[in-house]
């Protein structure tokens, strides 16, 4: 069984922890997108647009628990050798938010 270096990452490159740090800044962003679709569709009474800005909140803060879920599971699996693939609920969770994207984009439109 591989030990972790002494820096307690999984590889030197820290390619694990900056891949947890882009999912993060993904599901801010998803959070932040959603909030200003909120803004702009609340005002005007587009219940599309809330009802799609309410999902990708939603969205965000399920995709955040999903990238710290795979670097828990990385960092389980990946010393013990065991492989590691992406799991449904993220690929899940970045199709929902890619067509709450395309409703939003939509209900603006409008």
């Amino acid at each position: 069984m591989s030990r972790r270096p002494a820096t307690g990452l999984l590889d030197p490159a820290a390619q694990s922890e900056r891949t947890l740090l882009a999912w993060s800044r993904t599901a801010l962003t998803v959070g932040a997108v959603a909030a200003f679709l909120l803004r702009i569709t609340a005002d005007q009474q587009f219940a599309i647009g809330v009802a799609a800005a309410l999902a990708l909140i939603a969205a965000g803060a399920a995709l955040y628990v999903a990238g710290h879920r795979r670097y828990r599971r990385l960092l389980r699996d990946v010393p013990a050798g065991r492989p590691v693939t992406v799991g449904p609920v993220m690929a899940l969770t970045v199709g929902v938010v890619l067509a709450l994207c395309a409703a939003s984009v939509l209900s603006i439109a409008h």
